[in-house]
């Protein structure tokens, strides 16, 4: 599993003369993947290589399910315990 948000980027480098300088029709490098998250309270980024990429997606799912899972975990066991408190009353 693995938090965070994968986004393509695209570059302009500094050589002069290169396509992604051209006045008419620029074209950008890339795209380069880059992932993005926060883990115990610091950002981290860090760039995909492309033959990572199929498994970092499968993480980033594994992630955003086991969340949702869990969210609707804590809201059954909060129902739960708001039932005990009537029924104990």
């Amino acid at each position: 599993m693995r938090p965070g948000s994968l986004s393509p980027q695209y570059n302009v480098c500094g050589k002069p003369g290169c396509r992604c300088k051209d006045p008419q029709n620029p074209r950008r490098h890339g795209p380069y993947f880059q992932l993005n998250y926060v883990y115990q309270g610091k950002k981290k980024s860090l760039f995909i290589r492309r033959e990572n990429l199929k498994a970092v997606r499968a993480e980033l799912a594994a992630y955003k399910k086991f969340r949702k899972l869990t969210n609707q975990w804590i809201g059954l066991a909060l129902q739960a315990a708001q039932l005990r408190l009537k029924s104990a009353a």
